[in-house]
């Protein structure tokens, strides 16, 4: 399936509040992980890769699949 720009970047915008709720989560419990500003990029990329990676023949919802990679990527921080 090919995604194109304009349905990748309103995904984006979609779900880019499930940046902040993850990483306003996470800084809690992980607050040497740095602040939530910075958690939040790295949630972004995790985002990005969730839109570019999303298996949408495997049954789950994007959000549910969104969420799991964008802690990921603010929990590894790279």
């Amino acid at each position: 399936m090919t995604v194109s720009f304009t349905s990748t970047q309103e995904r984006f915008h979609q779900y880019s509040f499930l940046v902040e709720r993850i990483a306003q989560k996470l800084s809690s419990k992980y607050p040497h992980h740095g602040d939530v500003a910075e958690m939040m990029q790295y949630g972004y990329i995790g985002l990005i890769e969730a839109i570019d990676a999303f298996p949408a023949d495997k049954g789950i919802s994007f959000e549910t699949y969104a969420s799991i990679c964008i802690q990921g990527r603010i929990i590894k921080g790279e």
